[in-house]
Formats: C-alpha cells, sequence, structure tokens
C-alpha cells in the first residue's frame, strides 16, 4: 500500500468513527465541570484524536506539542483540571510526562491514543498517565464514564 493509499484508507476509517458517534451537545462533558487541555503530538492521528475530544467536551483549549516548549502548560491566562495528550507514539507521550512532571500535579493526566497496543496502554500508564485511551476502542459513553469517575475521585483527595 503506498502513502496515498494508505491515507485515504486512514481517511475513510475517520469518517467511519464519526459517522458512528455523533453525540449531542447535551451528552458532552462541559468545562464548568472538567477544565480540558488538549496537546496534540501533530502526527496523522490528529484528525481522529480532534475528533474524539469534540466527542466527549464541549470545550478543550488545543495545543500542539513543539520540543521543549512549556506553553501548553500555563496558567496564567486560565487553569486547567485535565490534560489529554494525543498521539500514536508512546514513547513520545511518555517524554511529555517525564519532562514536566512537577508542572502537572494535582491534574487529570490522559493518553489519547491511536491504533495502541495494550503493551503502549500499559507503557504510558506505568509513566504516569491517569488513563490510556484509544480513539477506535473507547467510544463517547464509556470516555465521558472514565474522566468523570476519575475526576470525581481527584477532587475527593485534594
Amino acid at each position: 500500500m503506498n502513502y496515498h493509499q494508505s491515507a485515504y484508507a486512514f481517511s475513510a476509517n475517520a469518517s467511519a468513527i464519526m459517522l458512528s458517534q455523533q453525540v449531542e451537545a447535551r451528552d458532552l462533558i462541559p468545562a464548568r465541570e472538567v477544565r480540558v487541555r488538549y496537546l496534540s503530538l501533530g502526527d496523522s492521528s490528529r484528525f481522529l484524536c480532534n475528533h474524539w475530544i469534540d466527542s466527549v467536551f464541549s470545550s478543550v483549549q488545543h495545543f500542539r506539542y513543539a520540543e521543549n516548549d512549556t506553553h501548553f502548560l500555563s496558567s496564567m491566562r486560565s487553569d486547567f483540571d485535565c490534560l489529554i495528550v494525543g498521539g500514536m507514539d508512546a514513547g513520545r507521550m511518555v517524554d511529555v510526562l517525564q519532562g514536566n512532571m512537577p508542572l502537572l500535579r494535582n491534574r487529570l493526566l490522559v493518553a489519547l491514543m491511536v491504533d495502541s497496543t495494550p503493551e503502549d496502554r500499559a507503557k504510558v500508564i506505568r509513566a504516569g498517565y491517569d488513563d490510556a485511551m484509544d480513539v477506535d476502542g473507547t467510544g463517547h459513553a464509556e470516555a465521558t464514564a472514565r474522566v468523570r469517575a476519575m475526576w470525581s475521585r481527584m477532587k475527593g483527595r485534594r
């Protein structure tokens, strides 16, 4: 399969996911409940991850990862409760977390993955993420339930 064929297959898969996960606004997690920042690793998974994010949260601050850039962590303009890092590379997700762990205390940390294996998800959880979800394997209802449950437990420990 060449590049154009694989890009088409990826796009067709994304369209199928979009059609199967139509979500009503009342089902989304609002910012008044959990303030979310999404950090994209900027790889080919960004379209799928962005759609998944929009099917779970009503309001999200979007950032794109750049080496040695901590702008996505700043609380100067607004604070955040949850950081979601999205992409296909578990190793890079671990690097993002480990390089910024002191600034991420008391935040819910979620790895949003595409085409991940159980080993990939275990790797990021061992590194310190609270959860790892795959866009193909974690639907809207499950994702909202998991995020709400984790955030509720985290708020109770503060």
